[in-house]
């Protein structure tokens, strides 16, 4: 989180690329990204300090994640040896 104190109303311009799955938030209220110079992310802010906050929040990225944990909960599964499951249960 970065507080910001401009002292006219304009663009916080973040020199990242502008790439879908970002989102923002200036004081916790979520808030539009816009496009600045061809690339940049950005977001409008009043004059006054303000906290801004910009996160990566990428669906493909959520959904391989879960992909991937139960890819792990499978192996975990063939691995476990049935006796040690069987044993588990009896105590």
């Amino acid at each position: 989180m970065d507080d910001v104190t401009p002292a006219v109303a304009g663009l916080l311009i973040v020199t990242d690329a502008c790439y879908p799955g970002w989102v923002a938030d200036v004081d916790e209220v979520d808030v539009r990204i816009l496009r600045a110079d061809y690339g940049f992310r950005s977001v409008t802010l009043p004059a006054s300090t303000h906290r801004a906050q910009f996160r990566y929040r990428s669906r493909s990225l959520c959904i391989a994640m879960a992909d991937s944990l139960g890819a792990l909960l499978l192996v975990l599964v063939v691995l476990l040896p049935p006796g040690r499951a069987a044993e588990g249960r009896a105590a």
